[in-house]
């Protein structure tokens, strides 16, 4: 977990990851299999309902937050093809609950 801030009686907390993958596909074949996003995000198994239409990603992401126990954080990111693979953008969203996640990251090939 990263830094965390109060401002306006809410609680920001940041979290990032960075992994690799060895795959046994051909370069275009993995370009393929990163842009294809049920597809490849299916293989996430930390990820809960997710859900694509077009370039639009929701799923609910379970975060351990501290003293606030596990929750599960609802996202929304917008999937946007690059020349060797594909990047989400997080879309900011009002919390219907507890919070929810930002999430964002590039799979490169």
């Amino acid at each position: 977990m990263g830094r965390s801030a109060v401002a306006g009686g809410f609680v920001k907390l940041e979290h990032s990851i960075e992994f690799a993958l060895p795959v046994g596909l051909e370069p275009q074949a993995a370009v393929a299999f990163v842009r294809d996003v049920p597809n490849s995000l299916s293989h996430a198994d930390f990820l809960q309902s997710l859900h694509v239409e077009g370039d639009t990603i929701r799923a609910t992401l379970p975060v351990n937050a501290a003293l606030f126990g596990q929750r599960l954080l609802p996202f929304v990111s917008q999937l946007k093809e690059t020349e060797r693979g594909a990047r989400l953008v997080g879309v900011s969203t009002p919390a219907s609950g507890p919070g929810w996640a930002l999430v964002s990251g590039e799979a490169e090939v």
